[in-house]
């Protein structure tokens, strides 16, 4: 390969490794690290209140994007909850 060639090569892997860090940066939620007050102001926002796994490692309450929908399901998929 020739200097030239080297070169175009080192500098495609250095502009595909910068896009991939600022394109990772760009997609972290605007929501995550959010306060309560903050997320619940927020109208792309929710707030995920603290619960206790069943195997009893506890969640502080966070922030998070909204659902976005994704597919509906039909009453007839629906399964009832084990409580």
């Amino acid at each position: 390969m020739t200097r030239k060639g080297l070169i175009t090569t080192a500098a495609l892997a250095a502009a595909s490794a910068l896009a991939l860090t600022l394109g990772y940066a760009q997609a972290a939620s605007s929501c995550q690290g959010v306060e309560k007050a903050a997320c619940e102001k927020n109208t792309s926002c929710i707030w995920v209140g603290g619960y206790t796994k069943k195997s009893g490692t506890k969640v502080s309450g966070y922030c998070r994007t909204k659902s976005t929908g994704g597919a509906k399901k039909t009453s007839a998929e629906e399964k009832p909850r084990a409580k």
